[in-house]
């Protein structure tokens, strides 16, 4: 069900339930003989028109609040597109994945890879797949945000002063997938940071626009 099919149906269905717990022409008289029976010879049917009329006051407040909660849940609904990407997770690969004993017994350059950023769709799921020469040993964490159309991936040296308690003498290639569902056949801006405590401001390691249509 499309957005404006699902506005369509709470309105009518609930303006449907205004209208039956509440008719304006059946309020009006039992008003009339309210108020203007005060001294009625007929107690029995004065009480009747009353308690009549209550019950349909009540239940015009009780659909009333009823009818601005499901406005609620309807925007709710209108709101979780299905087609809204959305981020899944990230998978650690290359250096991420080597025991820090080895690497801590090798000296210089493991590999000669060059820094990589490739986007790949395979099975409905986007692949941001990232590589970073960096020194070895180093602890990462990574995530991604999504904001409108635009995607935010960091990854973040999480090592702490002394810095040399976390590093090995050797540069090493570290790898990521970062994996994505939802996803349209439009543009989406993206741009990936890499924090290194060593360094005073956030690297920017790429950003651009991403045009699916052409993947």
């Amino acid at each position: 069900m499309n957005q404006n099919s699902w506005y369509l149906f709470c309105y009518e269905y609930f303006s449907n339930i205004i209208n039956i717990t509440k008719s304006p022409k059946e309020n009006e008289a039992v008003q009339k003989v309210t108020f203007t029976q005060p001294n009625a010879m007929d107690d029995h049917l004065f009480i009747s028109f009353t308690k009549k009329y209550k019950m349909k006051r009540l239940l015009f407040i009780t659909a009333t609040i009823l009818f601005f909660s499901f406005l609620v849940l309807c925007e709710k609904e209108s709101d979780s597109s299905p087609h809204k990407i959305s981020f899944v997770k990230s998978e650690p690969g290359g250096c991420n994945l080597e025991d820090n004993d080895v690497l801590a017994t090798r000296d210089g350059s493991l590999s000669e890879e060059q820094d990589t950023l490739l986007f790949t769709i395979q099975n409905d799921t986007l692949d941001a797949y990232v590589g970073i020469n960096y020194i070895c040993c180093a602890p990462f964490a990574s995530e991604a945000m999504i904001s409108n159309d635009s995607i935010f991936m960091t990854i973040s040296d999480t090592c702490s002063s002394p810095y040399q308690t976390c590093y090995c003498r050797c540069m090493c290639y570290y790898t990521w997938d970062f994996l994505f569902v939802n996803f349209e056949k439009k543009e989406y801006y993206f741009k990936i940071v890499l924090y290194d405590p060593r360094e005073e401001d956030p690297i920017v390691f790429e950003e651009g626009i991403l045009d699916l249509t052409d993947i």
